[in-house]
């Protein structure tokens, strides 16, 4: 997989090495820029740039008027290894030695043909590694140890943490003070209900947008617009479809068979059996466990099952989603109180959210 991107400066350069690559036969993907109207390179190599975060295999390229600019922005990136090149055999070395995985080129600064001789060789050149992996690895490690290297943004760092803040709160007073745990903390219509419904609504329009602009196959556009159904679907069970928010009464048929005498489907009782504790519960906490632990592992290490989740485009949970995830379960398990599912209701709404706003493998989605 190769990404091509570009300010207006580089537009026809980029156009033209699109096709050239085409022409070679490579899976190419323009992240633009798509006209030559004046915009800000920062824009578009950040765009790239995390693309091969996402899919550390995959090769980019970026184009501005002297190439600089866009260089500078990438090598800002954790794992991207950016290599500004006007020479043929600077872009063989950036491989050789570097394992250069982002080509950045001047538009203005050398030839049309001069740029596909440097992508060419740039692309058929293999990584040497021996003694030049252990100097990636110790300039990869530069900066490491700063909190915020761990998340995709300042916004996943603050929930996050925030998740574990309220989930360990909430787990102390469901141990130390049932009483204030269960009228107040986890109180129907409270801060960790509401919290619930904005991250379901938000995940929600996260799929639906991803659905409107992948250009996958039907199969992937489906899943998102399954999922973006869903998570709509779970944010209106929540609040029982505005039920206790505008008054409304509820009719005789869920009086009689709801657990809570409310219009939804997950408090329903079917011959004694509830039906949140059978689905919402067991199946539910099944799924989970395959999602978040079974399934990153089958696409990282399995070659079939890797094409079949890309196939499905199903969003998978980075690795400090599943630290969350198991943290949370934990802290829930010791809270020890009949609410506890209240805890991981409100860390997994949040999780799912985040997930779907930068999964671990972003680049099946587009």
């Amino acid at each position: 997989m190769i990404y091509i991107a570009s300010d207006h400066a580089g537009f026809e350069v980029k156009n033209k090495l699109y096709s050239f690559l085409e022409e070679q036969g490579q899976n190419v993907i323009d992240l633009g820029t798509d006209s030559e109207e004046s915009c800000h390179y920062p824009d578009f190599a950040k765009s790239l740039c995390e693309k091969i975060q996402s899919n550390p295999s995959a090769r980019g390229v970026l184009i501005c008027g002297s190439g600089v600019g866009v260089s500078m922005t990438a090598n800002r990136f954790k794992g991207v290894r950016a290599v500004l090149c006007h020479r043929e055999d600077v872009a063989k070395l950036s491989r050789e030695h570097n394992d250069s995985n982002v080509l950045c080129l001047g538009a203005r600064t050398i030839s049309l043909e001069e740029n596909k001789t440097i992508l060419s060789t740039w692309l058929k050149t293999a990584f040497e590694g021996n003694r030049h992996s252990l100097r990636i690895k110790r300039f990869d490690e530069l900066g490491e140890g700063k909190v915020l290297n761990y998340f995709s943004s300042r916004l996943e760092a603050f929930l996050l943490i925030s998740g574990i803040a309220m989930t360990f709160l909430g787990s102390l007073l469901g141990r130390f003070n049932t009483p204030y745990f269960k009228a107040t903390f986890t109180v129907e219509d409270g801060f960790l209900e509401w919290s619930s419904v904005v991250f379901l609504v938000a995940a929600s329009a996260i799929s639906f947008k991803r659905f409107l602009d992948s250009k996958g196959t039907k199969l992937v556009r489906a899943t998102l617009f399954s999922f973006g159904l869903l998570f709509l679907f779970g944010a209106g069970e929540e609040i029982s479809w505005g039920q206790r928010l505008f008054n409304v009464q509820s009719g005789e048929f869920f009086q009689a068979i709801n657990s809570q005498g409310e219009t939804n489907l997950h408090n329903l009782t079917v011959n004694g059996v509830k039906i949140n504790k059978l689905i919402f519960g067991k199946l539910l906490g099944l799924g989970l466990i395959i999602y978040f632990l079974v399934l990153p592992v089958i696409y990282r290490k399995v070659e079939w099952g890797k094409e079949l989740i890309q196939k499905f485009g199903l969003a998978l949970p980075r690795n400090i989603h599943i630290y969350f995830f198991l943290a949370v379960a934990l802290l829930a398990e010791l809270s020890g109180a009949s609410k506890k599912g209240e805890l991981t209701e409100f860390a997994g709404t949040l999780v799912f959210f985040l997930i779907f706003l930068k999964p671990y493998n972003e680049n099946d989605l587009v």
